[in-house]
């Protein structure tokens, strides 16, 4: 037995094109950037949106509906499920069933409390 290296492929145009519809490693690169900085600026304004709503809400002393909240629940934690599996990690849920839709109400739903 000896020790074991993982030999990654050279970065080149081959490679470009073998991974990707890029017909150069310069235009992969340049699509990567331009994702980031699309996922970057998305997030940004999701954020900012979160803090104007968080702001309204404090401003503003009103009911909110409870399908609303639960909305807002669900939204939330489909978020960081999406989130957890970009990184590859499993979802917390999986195991116990959070990652399923929800059944529909009425329908002898659980209700959290």
């Amino acid at each position: 037995m000896g020790i074991k290296t993982k030999k990654l492929p050279e970065l080149n145009d081959e490679f470009a094109k073998d991974v990707s519809d890029a017909t150069s490693l310069d235009e992969l690169k340049t699509k990567i950037r331009e994702s980031l900085e699309h996922e970057r600026d998305h997030r940004h304004k999701d954020l900012q949106r979160e803090k104007v709503i968080g702001e309204l809400v404090k401003l503003h002393d009103f009911p909110v509906p409870e399908t609303l909240v639960e909305h807002q629940m669900d939204v939330r934690l489909e978020r960081v499920v999406r989130s957890l599996a970009q990184q590859g990690v499993d979802s917390p849920g999986s195991q116990c069933g959070l990652g399923e839709p929800a059944p529909a109400p009425g329908k002898n739903a659980p209700r959290m409390t």
